[in-house]
């Protein structure tokens, strides 16, 4: 599924991303999504993969998500994995968000 909520407003986006859950709980089948969106990807998520920048992109690091299901955006486990992501997409792009 590549960014299949991107063009969506916040409340039918969580919408879907509650839906596509509750298929996954029913059917447990695989299934790759990609998104730019961080915090869409740790809340739904049971690894997150983050790319390398550049034409020749690989996997620069996993991040396994050990949290069960429904997750919130302020479960402990899941604002440390986002920070971890953050802090390692930021290493990348040699970008810090928080410097003036």
């Amino acid at each position: 599924m590549d960014e299949p909520f991107a063009a969506l407003d916040a409340i039918s986006k969580r919408i879907m991303q509650k839906e596509l859950l509750r298929i996954w709980q029913q059917f447990r089948m695989t299934i790759v999504y990609i998104t730019h969106d961080v915090g869409e990807a740790v809340l739904l998520g049971q690894k997150v993969a983050m790319m390398r920048k550049g034409p020749a992109s690989s996997i620069k690091e996993e991040f396994a998500i050990e949290c069960p299901y429904p997750r919130k955006p302020t479960d402990e486990v899941v604002t440390a994995i986002y920070a971890r992501v953050e802090a390692s997409l930021q290493d990348e792009v040699g970008v810090s968000l928080y410097a003036a």
